[in-house]
This record gives structure tokens, sequence and C-alpha cells, in this order.
């Protein structure tokens, strides 16, 4: 379906909102680096919806915000960039056609890298509108929907969005080209058109995510061992955020996945792959204990020597001294 004219006849008129928004931000906090909180009303007005389409304007170079509302973003043809603040850190989001993109409320955000032949809509969301349906689905598809919903909202502060890539997914896609058709061709009996398409939209991504998480496990399962051997290669200087941003994992994610898979958290392995390390250092070389610990990445002797002993029995001098009688 094209929605390239629905597009262009509203585009230019957000763009007049955004820039009018602007100027009373401007107005009322000259020279401020505060990230903006929108709230509804600057998007739903007094429309007595539970929802709002808009199209995300070209060439928009946007600043950082957040809003109160769930966001759904769909790149209906072309590709940007969405970027989300985590903590102290900007994560980049690439986007293509058809991907979906829902950024929880109060995540603070930006889409950039947005091109002159871009089709994007922005799918503004009342909490209270994913509170009913919660109900309907919920029941049902408990296990799913719940963790679909805890990603989702901002009871897992995790990542701050979920992201489809639909390219393969036509009914997912064939669904919210729908929803943003019925929202702007306001036909008879639209309200009641437009929370059935949005519910089983929801359904749809709720199968894509439920997809998602066990197609993770089963690659994970396999790919468990690939993990472990590197926290071993690298645990002088290994920690859970650099074994996550190298797998591709998010840190939490990653740390229950190796608890689940292998029974032992990562504290676990890298205590036991650099007491094992250190054992060799000491059965194999002649570097001194102060320098060993240096190599293992350890700060604290007497941690180290607890740690040891409680492993081996001995002191690391005292298994030096035996190992070489």
């Amino acid at each position: 379906m094209d929605l390239s004219a629905y597009y262009e006849k509203e585009a230019e008129k957000f763009l007049r909102f955004l820039r009018q928004h602007e100027k009373q931000w401007q107005a009322e906090r000259p020279n401020s680096l505060e990230k903006r909180t929108l709230s509804d009303r600057y998007f739903f007005g007094n429309h007595q919806t539970s929802f709002w389409i808009m199209p995300h304007p070209r060439d928009q170079y946007g600043k950082f915000h957040s809003h109160c509302f769930i966001e759904m973003v769909y790149v209906h043809h072309g590709s940007c960039t969405n970027w989300v603040q985590i903590g102290q850190k900007q994560c980049s989001i690439p986007l293509k056609q058809g991907d979906i993109c829902i950024l929880n409320t109060n995540a603070i955000h930006v889409i950039r890298d947005n091109k002159p032949e871009n089709i994007i809509f922005n799918i503004m969301i009342q909490q209270s509108f994913i509170d009913s349906i919660n109900m309907k689905l919920i029941t049902n598809h408990q296990l799913d929907y719940e963790l679909f919903l805890k990603a989702m909202q901002n009871k897992q502060k995790l990542d701050q969005y979920l992201v489809f890539h639909n390219e393969s997914d036509f009914q997912c896609e064939t669904i919210i080209q729908n929803l943003i058709y019925e929202f702007y061709e306001a036909n008879e009996c639209r309200d009641i058109m437009l929370n059935h398409l949005f519910t089983c939209l929801m359904v749809c991504l709720v199968r894509n995510f439920s997809q998602q998480i066990h197609t993770e496990e089963e690659l994970n399962s396999q790919d468990i061992s690939h993990l472990i051997q590197y926290i071993s290669d690298h645990c002088d200087c290994i920690t859970i955020a650099s074994l996550a941003e190298k797998f591709n994992y998010h840190p939490s994610y990653l740390s229950k996945l190796i608890k689940k898979q292998t029974g032992v958290s990562f504290s676990e392995i890298l205590l036991d792959a650099r007491l094992k390390r250190a054992k060799s250092f000491l059965e194999d070389t002649d570097l001194s204990i102060s320098d060993i610990i240096e190599e293992l990445g350890y700060s604290n002797r007497t941690y180290f020597n607890k740690q040891f002993k409680k492993r081996y029995q001995l002191t690391p001098y005292q298994y030096r001294k035996h190992h070489q009688n």
C-alpha cells in the first residue's frame, strides 16, 4: 500500500507544529540544555482518541527528547537511525524499510539520518490504551504477552526500546499500513476499525517478539561455549558490559542467559578463569605473585589470596612451593 499521499499532505502541517513548539520551548527556557519531555497535550490535544499518527518530517535534525506516552516508529520507505540514550550512553538503532521501533515512555531519543526520500510515521499511544488491550490478550497468551508488555512499558529498565524487522512479515506490515490508511481516511465507524487493527498489530508483534526470544535462546545454547572461551581468553580485562558489546547483547540479558545456560554467574566463570590462569603462571613462570595478580586484573591482593586458597586449599606462595617440590 502506498502511503506517500498521506505523508505529503500531513508532513508540512506537523513540521509547522514542531517549529511552533520549538519557539515556545525556547521562549520558556532560553539557553536551556535540558532534554525536553513532551506531554500528551502537545500531540493528542483535545482529541478523544487512544493514539495519534503523525508523519516524521524529512531533513529534520531533531533534539533528544522524551514523552509520557509510548511511541511506535514505522519506516514505510527508506531508512534512518534512531538514537536512544541509555544511562550516559547513546545507542544507535539502524532502521530500514518495514521496520518498527517501539519506544518506552520516558525514553530519551531522537531520529536522525532522515533522508529526503524517507517516509516515516510516528504512532503515539496513550498508556491507558495499552492497559485496556492488556486485559484482552493476557488471558490467552500470558507468558509471551507479559514479557512483551514488560519490555514495551517502563517496568523493565533495559534498553527502553524494541525493534521488529519485518522485511519478511507481510502480515504485520499490512496491518500497520491499513491502520495508517484508516486513521487518515476517517471513514464511518473509524474508531472501531482502528481499535481492532491496533489490537491485531499488537498480536502480530507479540508473535514476532516470542519468535525472537526462542530463536535467540536456540542460538545462545549453541554459542555459549564461545562466550566462555572469550571470557577465559580475556579474563584480565573482561567485564559483562564489554562481553555484551562484543557479542551484541544487552548486559542484563546476557548475564541472565549465562546463568540459565551454565548454572553459574558471569562473575563465577570469570573467577574460575582467573584462578586457572594464576595456577598456570605459578607452575610455568617465574613471575612474582604481585605481577601475577596485576596480570589478572586484580588490585586487591588479599581478595585474590583468599579466593585462591578457597579453590586450591593453599595460598599462591604455598602452591608454587608445593609444585616446585
